[in-house]
This record gives C-alpha cells, sequence and structure tokens, in this order.
C-alpha cells in the first residue's frame, strides 16, 4: 500500500491523531462520470488501494486512499479519488463545499464471514444460515440476517484494536423473512478487552420495530474497548428465537466531505494577486487557501528523510478541483470556471469550465469534522 511518507503514525482512530498522521479509508466509485461515490471502512488498511490518479469512470471500484490530519478538525487525501468527473457533478452531490447528509462513519465493516475481512463476529447461538456476521454485511434485505436459536441471547463484535464507541444502530427483521415478535425488546450495549469482564454502556427496556426499522442509540463513553455486545434479555414476543437485521456500531466523530478551497487569482512572486492571465507558478491569491496552506507548505519536517511533497499528497501529472471561482480579470465566463491546482507543480494552478471532464481533473477528498 503506498501510504503518505510523513513522519506520522497510521491510526486507526481519529481521535488519536495529530498533525501529520495519517488514516486509511475505503472509497466505492458507483457511477460512472457522476459524482456517486461512497467512503467507508476508516482506519482498515488493506493491499487493494485507488490509483494515484484517482479512479476512473469504471464504476464499481473499490479501493483504499489515506487521510492526512493538517490540522484541528481537517484530513486531507493523500491523492485524488477519482477522476472523469466534473465539478458540476461534485458540486451538485455536496462535494464541493460539504456534503452535509454525510454519517458518522460506522467502525464495524462490511463482514463476510465471522472472521473476514476484519475482527471477529460472534453470538450466543445462531443458526447455519444465519449467523452473527450476517448482522453486519450490510445486507438489510431477504434472507441475511442473524438469528440466535433461543429467545434471548448475545451477539458481539471483536475489534483488532480497541475502538471508542457512543452510538449504535440496530435495524429490525424484515416481515417478508419473520414477525416483528422475534426483534429485540429489552437489551444492553456492553464493552470489554477480554471477552470475559464487561461494562454495561448503554441500556434499552420495552423497545419495539417497524419493518426495517432502524433505531439509533447514542450514549456517553471515554473508553476504548475490543470487544462490544449486544446483550438482548428480552425479545418482542416470540417463542424461542430473536433476530436482528443489522447492527451498527459508530463513533462520535461528525463531519463533512468538502473540497479544498484554491484561491481566485494567480499570485505574483511577492505572494500577491498578479493582473497575469497566465499561471505565473507562485501559486495562488489569496495565501490563505487551504491548498497552498495545507498541501504546498505542509512542514518539511513531517516528510520523511529522502521523500518530497508528492510522496505524502500525489499531485503530480493530476490537478485536484477546489472550490473556487476565478475573479473577472482571468476568465471571461467567470461563473463557468474554476481553480484546480495542481499537476505539474505543487503550486500549479489551471483555469478550467466546471463542466470539464478528463482522466487529469479529479476529486481529493477533505474530512473536516469537529474536534475538541
Amino acid at each position: 500500500m503506498t501510504a503518505p511518507a510523513t513522519t506520522g503514525q497510521l491510526r486507526a482512530n481519529i481521535g488519536d491523531m495529530e498533525i501529520g498522521d495519517y488514516i486509511s479509508c475505503s472509497a466505492i466509485r458507483l457511477g460512472t462520470i457522476s459524482a456517486s461515490t461512497a467512503f467507508y471502512d476508516l482506519g482498515y488498511p488493506n493491499s487493494n488501494e485507488v490509483a494515484l490518479t484517482g479512479f476512473d469512470a469504471t464504476t464499481q471500484q473499490t479501493g483504499v486512499f489515506y487521510l492526512v490530519k493538517v490540522n484541528k478538525g481537517t484530513l486531507v487525501a493523500d491523492r485524488v479519488v477519482f477522476n472523469m468527473v466534473s465539478w458540476d457533478s461534485l458540486n451538485a452531490r455536496g462535494l464541493i463545499e460539504g456534503y452535509a447528509n454525510w454519517n458518522p462513519f460506522v467502525l464495524t465493516p462490511k463482514m463476510t464471514s465471522n472472521i473476514a475481512p476484519h475482527g471477529e463476529a460472534s453470538a450466543s447461538s445462531e443458526i447455519s444460515t444465519r449467523q452473527a456476521y450476517q448482522a453486519f454485511d450490510k445486507v438489510y434485505t431477504g434472507n441475511k440476517f442473524w438469528q440466535a436459536n433461543a429467545a434471548t441471547g448475545w451477539i458481539q463484535y471483536k475489534f483488532l484494536e480497541g475502538k471508542r464507541v457512543s452510538k449504535y444502530s440496530l435495524t429490525g427483521i424484515d416481515t417478508g423473512q419473520f414477525s416483528l415478535q422475534i426483534n429485540p425488546k429489552d437489551w444492553t450495549l456492553e464493552g470489554s478487552n477480554d471477552g470475559s469482564n464487561w461494562t454495561v454502556l448503554d441500556t434499552r427496556v420495552d423497545e419495539s420495530f417497524t419493518t426495517l426499522e432502524k433505531k439509533i442509540c447514542t450514549f456517553n463513553n471515554t473508553e476504548k474497548f475490543t470487544h462490544y455486545r449486544l446483550n438482548i434479555t428480552k425479545n418482542n414476543g416470540m417463542a424461542g428465537y430473536v433476530a436482528l437485521t443489522e447492527l451498527e456500531l459508530m463513533d462520535n466523530i461528525v463531519g463533512t466531505f468538502r473540497s479544498l478551497t484554491g484561491g481566485i487569482a494567480f499570485a505574483d512572486s511577492d505572494g500577491k494577486k498578479s493582473a497575469s492571465k497566465t499561471d505565473l507558478n507562485f501559486g495562488a491569491w489569496p495565501k490563505i487557501n487551504e491548498w497552498d496552506k495545507y498541501i504546498v507548505n505542509f512542514p518539511m519536517g513531517k516528510i520523511q528523510a529522502g521523500k518530497t511533497l508528492d510522496d505524502v499528497f500525489h499531485w503530480k501529472n493530476v490537478y485536484s478541483f477546489t472550490q473556487d471561482t476565478p475573479e473577472l480579470n482571468i476568465s471571461f465566463s467567470v461563473s463557468n470556471y474554476r481553480m484546480p491546482r495542481g499537476s505539474s507543480t505543487p503550486q500549479g494552478t489551471l483555469i478550467l469550465s466546471a463542466a470539464s471532464i478528463h482522466t487529469i481533473y479529479g476529486y481529493r477528498p477533505v474530512f473536516e469534522y469537529k474536534e475538541v
């Protein structure tokens, strides 16, 4: 995996990150030239990575990239995550100025068995065709759920290392598969670091579900645990069984994906606004734009010896879309043009139509979150 060449550490939790640290994030491209994408499985690196110039327009591509911490509450992708998409399409999806409907990262990965791809799902009992991992497979319909061979029981997920969970969701059963009476009614969520000694984190009593209803439960938790267990002490009336479609474990990190700002004019050698309609290779103006602040001026002391800025942010041969529209003195059609950055030099600036689509223009995610 081409990890960013910073002197920081690979982290599994956003809350542990310092400037220069990085964390893995998975992406999937769902559309062709649209901005249809999803980000998930934060903190689970693997060998299947996004190309350094991003996914092309082929659909259903999946891979991992890294988010580097550059400031308090700000993580910037170490590469363009996908190309062959226009600024207009990104903006229509909210990925330029901030995707407002973003949900917190679900800490549990999409499980394909009780032990793959990461961690371990287990339960007090399970039906052979409805195993514990099926409550973590992110499949909500059909015969894809966990079912215990008793009216009460527990289901748990074991992380590879401690995670701080402060929110979880339960999704009830599809009535096309079972009666709503099989859903949990009373339960506790518990945490442990050895699988034997448990701390009760949240208690719910007298709950009921409509078909495929998702309930989100929030609680206060300051501790990291490797094991989290949902201990169901009563179901909604069915004799002999209890079941659950999905269980998601989440942290308290809430934020938005967006793009960097990149300036609205070319800068001159003094860092002032240039009247030129040609890039002078001194970056963009005003200099407080995020591309220059976080990428061009990334601290040299946080780059590994013998490595370069491109080994951290992989800016060569691809432009990253930014939020900004150029000033009138640069472009005659100002409302239809934008200011991508990078490609030939880290300071590089380009005037580009917001509708342009090409393999050398792409989306570099920024994750902005509230850090206390």
